[in-house]
């Protein structure tokens, strides 16, 4: 038989639940303010007209001011004058409006997941199965692909994965770490991602940060937050790993004319890279804020990092890891509200600092590995005598996590010049000594 999308959608939706819902905020309408599932995901057009003057009466919504909303917008006619009623008396718990609620958006979301494969498909060629059959794949293929928080349908995503791949124009932002063996394992720092750097105190975790912020600031704009470090320590740091005079002589303010003149040079060429530093980031929001004015600044934001996290400013009213992990959930949602890269710096537990490390070595760890795309640490590396220079010390960066996979091959033995913030790649003959 020809399979009929009009018979495959009725079966993708609950009239009851919709139903039950109306009724709750009948009922109670303080709570419309909380719903916030779309108008359209309602399948019954006077259920949708219902929901629709609900919000425009909000607190003062009942079945007589409800009526009449409609009949200001001329509807009236279009709804059955038993539908309020039926709404209050149908058998339903107030207290579950939120399943209702929940209930409606996921079968929205099946709805316009069948709609663009009907469509994909070119009408499903000759209909060999039935209408159930047909919504049972739509089901299963929606929740394989996870696009139930997703405001754009299937077939739009696929549309735009195929301009990204097909157009080198359109090709994805991807930022690369600057490590070979990490950036060919993992492919960069891909937008929408959270990346968390790890390590016990002085192994190197802002000057990585710092590596990795030059390397965004060559794709553009980019912050580097920090809780912990000012901003003159940063652009100390750039200034050396440009012009290679060693901190310390920063520090003694030993510097002689030569120096200084390579200082100029190098502050002129910092100075085009779009970079912004940030040191009074103590809070999510403010870390929020700062990323709203590069952007507004700038007409784009990049890359972001934050360093680093136990260091957020302390609410006493939340236990640290309650406070630690509603942090970490809302990085990942402003990685992927501005599909960007976001590096977030965070220390090993003292406990951990001399032995092997692990995701739950971090300190105060809860969500901060969980929620991590990408984990990399760095770890000590059996004592060497360096063949460039005898301040060199020996590091690992080990990737403990990352969410498609790679983490065996992403394995980078480094040198690590404290005095002039940088980490130099092994060759294979040294990481093998």
């Amino acid at each position: 038989m020809k399979l009929d999308f009009d018979a495959l959608i009725q079966r993708i939706r609950d009239l009851e639940a919709e139903q039950a819902l109306l009724g709750c905020l009948l009922v109670r309408p303080e709570l419309i303010q909380d719903v916030t599932v779309a108008e359209d995901a309602f399948a019954s057009p006077a259920h949708q007209l219902v929901y629709r003057a609900l919000h425009a009466l909000g607190v003062r919504a009942d079945p007589v001011t409800v009526m009449a909303q409609l009949r200001d917008w001329g509807k009236a006619q279009d709804l059955s004058p038993t539908l309020l009623v039926n709404a209050i008396a149908m058998p339903a718990s107030v207290e579950n409006w939120r399943y209702y609620e929940a209930r409606i958006r996921t079968l929205w979301q099946w709805r316009r997941f069948a709609e663009c494969w009907w469509h994909i498909a070119g009408g499903i060629g000759d209909g060999d199965r039935s209408p159930d059959e047909y919504a049972e794949y739509a089901r299963a293929q929606l929740r394989r692909l996870e696009l139930a928080t997703t405001d754009a349908t299937f077939s739009d995503e696929l549309r735009t994965v195929l301009e990204q791949y097909g157009d080198p124009q359109q090709a994805l932002r991807t930022i690369p770490f600057g490590l070979p063996r990490i950036d060919d394992a993992i492919a960069g720092q891909q937008p929408g991602e959270l990346i968390v750097l790890a390590a016990a105190p002085g192994m190197g975790k802002s000057t990585l940060a710092t590596h990795l912020c030059e390397q965004a600031a060559k794709v553009g704009p980019c912050l580097l937050a920090s809780n912990e470090m000012r901003r003159r320590d940063y652009t100390i740091r750039m200034l050396v790993r440009r012009t290679m005079i060693p901190q310390r002589r920063f520090r003694g303010q030993r510097l002689d004319d030569r120096d200084y003149e390579e200082l100029v040079t190098a502050a002129g060429e910092l100075a085009t890279w779009p970079i912004t530093l940030s040191e009074n980031c103590r809070t999510i929001d403010q870390f929020r804020t700062a990323m709203a004015r590069v952007r507004a600044d700038h007409g784009t934001l990049v890359w972001a990092a934050l360093d680093w996290i136990q260091m957020l400013k302390h609410d006493a009213r939340l236990r640290r890891t309650e406070q630690l992990d509603m942090a970490m959930a809302e990085l990942k949602e402003l990685a992927i509200e501005y599909a960007i890269p976001i590096v977030v710096v965070a220390q090993l537990a003292k406990a951990e600092w001399n032995q092997e490390a692990t995701l739950a070595s971090l300190r105060d760890s809860g969500m901060i590995g969980a929620a991590a795309d990408i984990a990399i640490f760095i770890e000590s590396f059996p004592p060497r005598e360096a063949p460039h220079h005898r301040d060199y010390l020996a590091r690992r960066l080990v990737m403990h996590k990352a969410r498609q996979g790679g983490t065996d091959e992403a394995t980078q033995d480094v040198w690590f010049d404290g005095a002039h913030a940088r980490f130099y790649p092994m060759t294979p003959a040294e990481a093998s000594v």
